[in-house]
C-alpha cells in the first residue's frame, strides 16, 4: 500500500515538474516577443526622429544600422548598448515599404518560428507619425 502511495506521489512530482517547465517555457516566450515588440518601437521611433533631423534631408535611414552612429552629426537616435537585435539575438529586420500614398514608412521587425510557422512580430511607423504593433502574443 505504502509503495502505490510513493509512486503516485511521484508520478505527480514529474507532472508539476513537467507542468511548470511548459509554463516557463511559455512566459519565456511571452516575455522574448514583447521585448522584441518594444524595442522594434523604440527603434520605429528613432526612425522617425532620424527623418526630422535637419541633416537627414527628411529621408529614413537606409539601414538600421545608422540609427546608432548615423552618417552625420547629431545621433545616436536609439539607445542600444547591445545593438539593434530582438529579444532572442537576432539582428532585426528593417525595410521602407511605400503606403497607400506613395510615402515610404519604416517596419522594423523579428522573425519567430514556433510549431514550424514564421510569426513576425515588430512595429511599423505611419505618415501621421504614430506606431503601430503588430505579432503580440495572445
Amino acid at each position: 500500500m505504502k509503495w502505490r502511495v510513493l509512486v503516485l506521489l511521484l508520478v505527480c512530482l514529474v507532472l508539476a515538474a513537467v507542468g511548470a517547465l511548459m509554463l516557463g517555457i511559455q512566459t519565456d516566450r511571452h516575455y522574448r516577443s514583447h521585448q522584441s515588440i518594444a524595442s522594434a518601437r523604440r527603434l520605429i521611433q528613432g526612425c522617425m526622429e532620424y527623418k526630422r533631423h535637419p541633416q537627414s534631408g527628411g529621408e529614413y535611414p537606409a539601414k538600421i544600422g545608422d540609427l546608432l552612429t548615423p552618417s552625420f552629426a547629431g545621433g545616436p537616435f536609439v539607445n542600444m548598448p547591445e545593438g539593434p537585435v530582438d529579444g532572442w539575438g537576432h539582428p532585426f529586420r528593417y525595410g521602407l515599404v511605400q503606403d497607400e500614398k506613395g510615402d515610404r514608412m519604416p517596419y522594423v521587425w523579428a522573425e519567430r518560428e514556433v510549431d514550424g510557422k514564421i510569426t513576425l512580430l515588430g512595429a511599423k511607423g505611419l505618415a501621421d507619425g504614430t506606431t503601430v504593433l503588430f505579432g503580440l502574443p495572445e
